[in-house]
């Protein structure tokens, strides 16, 4: 989130670019019943069933794999952080929409002292 905030303060994007990036990093995270289907803890049969808990109670499919019992807090959580691992960093969507480069980003983290800010939240 620091780098989305210091590209818009330092005008290399603007608020609406940082809308979109957001959007297509949301758009291109794998979803977590494939994840799950993947790590064969769940069926294809058990995924529709999850799906359909969602449809019908506006559940994440998360929260309704674990209320169905499919799924237990630790392999939700597992699944979780394999999705943000597999989603595509701010900055690669950044170099990729070619709103601006990796040096550029390079040179605002150096500005920003970007790895000590980061670490503090």
């Amino acid at each position: 989130m620091w780098l989305l905030i210091d590209l818009i303060t330092e005008e290399l994007i603007t608020p609406s670019q940082a809308h979109a990036l957001l959007l297509r990093q949301l758009k291109e995270r794998p979803p977590l019943g494939r994840l799950a289907l993947e790590a064969k803890l769940l069926s294809v049969h058990q995924v529709f069933k999850v799906l359909s808990c969602c449809a019908d109670s506006d559940a994440r499919f998360g929260e309704a794999s674990i209320q169905l019992g499919l799924l237990t807090v630790a392999q939700r959580d597992q699944l979780l952080g394999r999705q943000l691992s597999r989603q595509p960093s701010i900055e690669e969507l950044v170099v990729d929409m070619q709103l601006c480069t990796l040096e550029e980003i390079a040179a605002l983290k150096a500005r920003a002292r970007w790895p000590a800010r980061r670490a503090a939240g």
